[in-house]
């Protein structure tokens, strides 16, 4: 079979769907292939384009980066705690009076959990924001830790000074404090709806008011979802009508990536963005 044919025959529906096995495959075995072979392969695939070698080079991808991903578990921190850390998702409520937040200590993800003031000190916090911790460290050893590449547990003892996210999570964190001012004339189940609904916020939704509109059927409206990305690109289009198609075309994007940092990533919004 010739080189032709072979991209005639790989090249259509199916290379999509071998592409991702690769990358999945790679990245379940964590395999540790050096940065300097996956670039290897890249500049092979585009020197001379074929569907198994850019299967390879993918798969290649995304082991480099599944093993980096746990590096941070090999030297986990245990024991005292205290410095600065970034946190890298919202704060979610724990019990009836604790919160716990996955933040970044050095190289290493922690669970960081805390209890009465210090979990309302905590909890003030979003995503990206930097905050200085007094706590101690325990080794995670569960398999729902290790797949979330979490290192240890930080039970936090004091919360001091704390520090702004960079830009980018800097303004879509104005904009989702913004958003949640705006809402709190709202009772409270309407307030987590509208969180939900608008910018995928769903900490604050009580579990009566989630199993109303999943026994309804109606789960999927209090979170956000591509039709969300709809709605901006529909506001968004009688400001770039006029733009030059390049133009256009960054300023959307921009909007797009925004939207995306402000939903944080939520699965379905990549996909519509993606799409």
């Amino acid at each position: 079979m010739s080189a032709e044919q072979l991209r005639r025959r790989w090249g259509g529906p199916v290379m999509p769907y071998a592409a991702a096995a690769g990358a999945v495959t790679g990245a379940w075995l964590l395999v540790g292939v050096p940065l300097a072979v996956v670039l290897l392969l890249a500049a092979a695939c585009l020197w001379r384009p074929s569907p198994l070698l850019a299967l390879v080079a993918v798969a290649a991808l995304a082991g480099f980066f599944g093993s980096r991903a746990v590096d941070g578990l090999v030297d986990a921190p245990s024991g005292p705690v205290e410095g600065w850390v970034r946190l890298l998702d919202d704060p979610r409520p724990l019990g009836t009076n604790g919160v716990r937040v996955t933040v970044r200590h050095g190289h290493a993800r922690l669970e960081a959990r805390a209890y009465g003031a210090v979990a309302a000190r905590l909890d003030d916090l979003l995503a990206g924001e930097r905050v200085r911790v007094l706590g101690t460290a325990r080794s995670a050893t569960s398999d729902w830790h290790r797949w979330r590449h979490v290192a240890a547990t930080l039970n936090v003892d004091a919360v001091d000074d704390r520090a702004e996210a960079a830009p980018l999570a800097g303004f879509t964190n104005r904009v989702r404090r913004l958003l949640d001012s705006g809402a709190r004339s709202l009772p409270d189940d309407s307030r987590a709806m509208f969180a939900g609904m608008v910018y995928g916020d769903d900490r604050s939704q009580s579990p009566r008011l989630y199993d109303d509109f999943r026994a309804a059927g109606l789960g999927h409206l209090l979170v956000v979802s591509g039709q969300n990305v709809a709605f901006v690109l529909a506001l968004a289009s009688p400001l770039v009508t006029r733009a030059r198609p390049g133009v256009r075309l960054i300023v959307l994007l921009a909007l797009l990536g925004v939207f995306a940092v402000l939903t944080r990533f939520e699965p379905s919004v990549l996909r519509a963005v993606t799409m």
